[in-house]
């Protein structure tokens, strides 16, 4: 297993808690939410640009942004109780469906499924 997914993994979770914290923030008025969400940015991309030093950017930045919209769209619905609506139902999908074609979907060339290509990287 690549250890740099890991890193990856960890800019989804970073980009998830900086989105959340602005949410939190109030619009920037409340200090501690803000600063906190600045800083899980900075270290989402910090992290990625780390992975990014022995992985493909092809496979790391749709990993990494497919994951962090798909992460924060679901602590939408489940914790922050917003609706799930059908425009944002297909949204989500629309990701999935993405990240389910690597070169193919993306690129036009052939492909492996990109979640396959993911999980075999992790052997």
């Amino acid at each position: 297993m690549n250890p740099a997914w890991g890193l990856v993994l960890g800019a989804i979770a970073a980009e998830a808690a900086a989105a959340l914290g602005l949410r939190m923030s109030d619009g920037f008025r409340r200090w501690l939410p803000a600063v906190t969400s600045l800083l899980a940015f900075a270290l989402a991309f910090y992290l990625v640009s780390r992975a990014l030093l022995s992985l493909p950017m092809s496979l790391v930045y749709p990993v990494w942004a497919g994951g962090g919209t798909a992460s924060v769209a679901l602590i939408g619905v489940i914790w922050l109780r917003e609706r799930a609506n059908p425009a944002k139902l297909v949204g989500i999908g629309l990701v999935k469906i993405c990240l389910g074609r690597r070169e193919k979907f993306l690129f036009g060339g052939k492909g492996k499924p990109f979640l396959s290509a993911f999980f075999d990287s992790l052997k």
